[in-house]
């Protein structure tokens, strides 16, 4: 990083850098470090045109940082500037931004359903659960169709942890079978998923 700031006209790769020492910052557990490094980042990339997908995964992750610091309200802000981001996205393929969108959803759906807020919870998981099936339509390449089928798994399995919050057990039963399924499918890469229905209690 300190290379790069000595060569003019290098912003681009500054801003790569400090988003990869962010994400090094926030596996180690210092979401603080983690959290000014992506926001150095996401001021380089802002100046930057043609930067909107960089732009949405320094706000995902700036939006994790805040969600594992417990600073729920800045997460969702992060997170609904990252929706906002991908709608100005053009020149690259749907099904990446598509997937974008549906991961951003899915993180959303966790914040209010952290801070209790179960109807959004609800829409966010939903229309990610109808992202990934329309990806799963349309993908031509076999590991996008089953990153999106492995994707259902997590939006179901979600919902069912969310229902079972709100003890409307039988809607819990109903996606947590759907979930199971597609995970027999897909064993690969579900094994969260198959862990959390373990423990998962549907009375």
């Amino acid at each position: 990083l300190r290379m790069f700031k000595a060569i003019p006209g290098t912003e681009m790769d500054q801003a790569r850098c400090l988003t990869n020492l962010g994400n090094v910052y926030l596996s180690k557990g210092e979401f603080y470090d983690a959290e000014v490094c992506y926001k150095k980042a996401l001021k380089m990339f802002e100046a930057i045109p043609g930067t909107e997908i960089e732009r949405t995964q320094c706000l995902m992750n700036l939006g994790n940082a805040y969600q594992r610091k417990g600073e729920l309200y800045e997460a969702e802000d992060s997170y609904k500037e990252a929706l906002r981001v991908f709608k100005d996205i053009s020149g690259v393929p749907e099904t990446e931004i598509m997937t974008g969108q549906a991961i951003c959803l899915g993180k959303l759906g966790n914040v209010y359903l952290s801070k209790g807020e179960f109807y959004d919870a609800e829409v966010c998981y939903k229309e990610a659960l109808r992202t990934f099936k329309a990806i799963a339509g349309v993908g031509v390449e076999k590991e996008v169709i089953v990153g999106a089928e492995v994707e259902q798994a997590k939006c179901f399995m979600n919902l069912a942890i969310l229902y079972n919050k709100i003890q409307e057990y039988s809607k819990a039963r109903s996606v947590l079978k759907s979930a199971l399924e597609i995970c027999e499918q897909y064993p690969m890469g579900t094994e969260p998923v198959s862990y959390t229905h373990l423990t998962l209690p549907t009375n």
